[in-house]
């Protein structure tokens, strides 16, 4: 079974509960020498509903000028943030197990996890499938992504995206922070 990256990269999902995200906040944060770009970013519907089977709609502008392969490596970090005692926020780290969670993924393996859903999409725009990926610019309304998010809980999330080369010079940065309210759906 393959997992979407950009599945996993927006929260996790209960069977029997319906996660609403009450908002989605978005910020770019690469440097001056940054290399993969990100113009918009959107999730819909929101709030968001996500469900076992449900599907999310993504919307993206990107670009990249650099080739992507394998000496570019993409860091998830995901944090969920919880309110603890006096009012005080706890932050926990979601570990990376069995390739998901906050990973580090080097491009052409990552690329291999997302091939079914972004495949289509690029050879549908006159692109190659194919890892390395050179330097292309995306513009995608209402990608359908869909849900394979399996545990979540109430809280807010932070989500980081920090893609870097061989030597450690960071060539794009993507921050995403969204609330989630747990609440059981009707069987």
């Amino acid at each position: 079974m393959r997992i979407s990256f950009l599945n996993y990269f927006i929260g996790i999902s209960c069977p029997f509960f319906l996660v609403n995200a009450n908002q989605l906040n978005w910020t770019e944060c690469g440097s001056n020498d940054q290399r993969v770009f990100v113009d918009q970013f959107d999730i819909s519907p929101q709030p968001i509903p996500v469900q076992p089977f449900g599907s999310l709609n993504i919307s993206i502008k990107a670009r990249t000028t650099t080739i992507l392969n394998d000496l570019v490596n993409f860091k998830l970090r995901i944090i969920r943030k919880i309110h603890g005692v006096f009012g005080k926020t706890i932050r926990i780290q979601i570990p990376c197990i069995a390739n998901m969670g906050s990973c580090s993924y080097k491009f052409c393996e990552l690329f291999k996890l997302i091939n079914a859903t972004i495949c289509p999409f690029l050879k549908q725009h006159g692109y190659e499938c194919d890892c390395p990926l050179t330097a292309i610019s995306i513009e995608a309304e209402n990608l359908n992504i869909p849900s394979i998010l399996k545990r979540a809980g109430s809280g807010i999330y932070e989500i980081g995206v920090q893609i870097i080369n061989d030597i450690g010079k960071s060539f794009g940065c993507l921050r995403l922070e969204m609330s989630f309210d747990l609440q059981p759906t009707k069987v």
